[in-house]
């Protein structure tokens, strides 16, 4: 299993977990599980949307 992951911001692979948030290597950026969670709800949400116009 490997420690790093995909940086949300750039998409550079090699950012890690470094116990408190995640760091991506390449552009500096740093962002906790709570930004990860939140896209994935913004995803559901949308596809929620579509089947409430098949409703109407």
């Amino acid at each position: 299993m490997s420690d790093t992951t995909t940086c949300i911001k750039c998409g550079a692979e090699g950012a890690y977990f470094d116990g408190w948030c995640y760091v991506c290597e390449e552009c500096g950026y740093e962002w906790g599980d709570q930004e990860i969670d939140d896209d994935d709800d913004d995803d559901d949400d949308d596809d929620d949307d579509d089947d409430d116009d098949d409703d109407d």
